[in-house]
Order: structure tokens, then C-alpha cells, then sequence
């Protein structure tokens, strides 16, 4: 993982809301037995850009026939971000190779296609309820609103730490004053915005950053600095799996669906006990 960064956290983004939630549901009703793991890596770019990546492992279903795990990467410009974007990519997938999540209520949910960043969606028929259509078109349309901005970022951060390079000469030689590249502080957007315009806490395992000062000297832009380690998420958790459970089940309940939220399961479905792999 050295060509996204260096490790910073390990997470099973227990409780957070937005997609990661809804994809635990996703692995619920498909079948999964263990919590998908996640690690964040960090890059600095320039002063107050940091590309971070989240890589998401999920263990292999439980089911005769099953032999893969899936492991997938997003990027972000936030931790917070990076889990949500792979946690909305991973439901994608998910949803074009698990048959039992083609069935409600996971019908309006995205579909991976063959056009990287670009996802299908169930087309309602004509007969359908008019709040189903409905539906359906405003998932459809988020989701482009989405893909929109997210080309828009990349592409105002690629011009933008392009400036900071060019600018970076002039301060070196005194043309340009120092606090105009760096300002008082290199926090990210992320980092200075209100609460109510942040992506949703995530709580982890924080990889220990130790203090790194700035050489006085510098032969190029100054960037925020990650520290190399010898960690990663299989020696953070040990090798050990988390069980998935639904937050409005028994815990101890690992067998029977009928316990769970929803109702209408097909009737081939059945919750795999939890057990080595």
C-alpha cells in the first residue's frame, strides 16, 4: 500500500453514520458473518492538502460456494470521506454480484457497471407506485451529483497544489511573502470546517505519529508529513474477525433471520453461524 502513503488508522467503523451503516446492512442481508475492516492511509500533497485512501477488506461470505473476499480502495480529502466513498463504492459491488440484495428494500441502491466511477440503477416499471419511481429517479440523480463533484474536486486540488508549486519558488527567494504559501497553520478545509459541514467521527485505531520538525532549509514545498510503520490492519487486529451484528438484534442471535429488522427474506435465506473460515 506504499503508493497510497503511510498507514494512520484502522477502523471497523462501528456506528457511523452514512454508508458504512447502510453497508453493514447490506452484508447482513447478503449473507456475511464478520465486520468489513478498514485502513486509512495519508498523503500530504502541500500546505493544507492531504489525500487520504481507505482500503476496505471484507471477509468471504459463510455460504457453500463462496471463496473470495473483496478488497477495494477509495480516495478523499478527509478521513471521513475516504471511508464514506469506499463504503458507497463496496455497496455497488455488492449489489451486482450478491443476488439476495436485487431484492427490496436494496432495489434503488447503486449497481456497479462496467465504466469505472459510473453505476446503474433499476429502471421502476411504467405500473410501479409513483412514489417508487420517484425514488428511484432522486437516487439516480444524487448519485451523478456526486460523481460531478467529486471530478470537480480533483480537479480544483490538481490546480490548485500546481499554484502552491509555482508560488513555492517566489516565497524561497523572497518575493512573496512566506505567510501567503502557508499561513498561520496547515489544517485541511476538512479540519477548520463547523461541525455541521464534516463528514460523520469515526473512531479507530490511531497509528502514533511522532513529532517531525521542518528543516529550516527546504528543497521544495513544505507538506504535512506521515510516519513510515511496520503496522497494518492484519497486526493492529491480530487476525481476529469481528462479528457482524444488527445494532436492532440479539447480539447473540447468529442463526435465524427472523430476528432481524427486516421481514421479508427470501426463502432460501439463511444466516451462515459464525465459525473459522
Amino acid at each position: 500500500m506504499a503508493e497510497y502513503g503511510n498507514l494512520v488508522m484502522v477502523t471497523r467503523a462501528r456506528d457511523v453514520e452514512g454508508f458504512p451503516s447502510l453497508l453493514n446492512e447490506m452484508l447482513w442481508r447478503g449473507n456475511f458473518s464478520y465486520r468489513p475492516e478498514y485502513s486509512v492511509y495519508a498523503r500530504g500533497r502541500g500546505p493544507g492538502l492531504v489525500d487520504y485512501f481507505a482500503a476496505m477488506f471484507i471477509p468471504q461470505r459463510l455460504v457453500e460456494g463462496e471463496h473470495h473476499s473483496y478488497n477495494l480502495v477509495a480516495h478523499g480529502t478527509s478521513i471521513g470521506m475516504a471511508l464514506q466513498e469506499v463504503a458507497y463504492k463496496a455497496m455497488s459491488l455488492l449489489r451486482q454480484e450478491i443476488p439476495e440484495l436485487w431484492l427490496p428494500p436494496f432495489q434503488n441502491f447503486p449497481i456497479q457497471s462496467i465504466q469505472p466511477g459510473v453505476n446503474l440503477f433499476n429502471q421502476p416499471p411504467v405500473s410501479a407506485p409513483l412514489y417508487e419511481r420517484r425514488m428511484s429517479e432522486l437516487v439516480k440523480a444524487q448519485d451523478r451529483h456526486m460523481r460531478c463533484l467529486r471530478a470537480e474536486l480533483r480537479e480544483t486540488r490538481r490546480r490548485f497544489n500546481e499554484l502552491q508549486h509555482s508560488v513555492d519558488m517566489s516565497v524561497r527567494l523572497g518575493r512573496v511573502p512566506s505567510h501567503v504559501l502557508y499561513g498561520p497553520n496547515d489544517h485541511t478545509v476538512q479540519e477548520m470546517a463547523p461541525e455541521e459541514l464534516t463528514y460523520p467521527m469515526v473512531q479507530g485505531i490511531n497509528i502514533p505519529q511522532p513529532v517531525q520538525r521542518q528543516p529550516r532549509i527546504s528543497n521544495g514545498l513544505r507538506v504535512r508529513r506521515f510516519a513510515r510503520t511496520d503496522w497494518s490492519r492484519e497486526t493492529v487486529y491480530g487476525g481476529q474477525l469481528e462479528n457482524l451484528t444488527h445494532p436492532e438484534t440479539d447480539p447473540d442471535d447468529t442463526g435465524s433471520p427472523n430476528a432481524h429488522l427486516l421481514d421479508e427474506f427470501p426463502p432460501f435465506f439463511e444466516r451462515a453461524p459464525y465459525g473459522p473460515n
